[in-house]
Formats: C-alpha cells, sequence, structure tokens
C-alpha cells in the first residue's frame, strides 16, 4: 500500500510530495519513502522527517512513526 505525504529530506530543507509504503524494500523490512527524481527507496537514516497529508492512511503513519521516522504533525 502507498499513502501520500510530504517529506524533508534534511533539517530545514524543503517539504517535498512523497508516497509511503509498508512494502519492504529495504533489508530492515520496514516501510520506505518514494520521492520523485529519486530512483531507489528511502528509509530512516534517508528522510529527516515525513508529514501526513488530510489522504494518508493514520495506520501506515503509525507504522513509520514506530519504525522510526520522526512524524510532522500537518
Amino acid at each position: 500500500m502507498r499513502t501520500p505525504i510530504k517529506a524533508q529530506r534534511r533539517y530545514g530543507g524543503p517539504w517535498k510530495p512523497a508516497e509511503l509504503s509498508d512494502k519492504a524494500e529495504l533489508a530492515d523490512g520496514g516501510p520506505v519513502v518514494f520521492m520523485a527524481g529519486i530512483v531507489e527507496p528511502l528509509g530512516v537514516a534517508d528522510v529527516f522527517a515525513i508529514k501526513a497529508d488530510a489522504d494518508s492512511d493514520a495506520d501506515l503513519i503509525e507504522s513509520a512513526r514506530a519504525a522510526g521516522f520522526a512524524v510532522v504533525d500537518a
């Protein structure tokens, strides 16, 4: 499953549209982020923070939080 989010790659960087996925594409099996222009999926170490959109799946956002993603309230 994929859900729309906004993601920030570094502190103070721009928030960019992205998708959060529960498809285990990395070795740790946790959620990953897909951003336009970046071919590989991004894990917890590659993303500074994520922010849910109004259309985001709440369960998937909570799964990302549990996996270690920094989730910012919109």
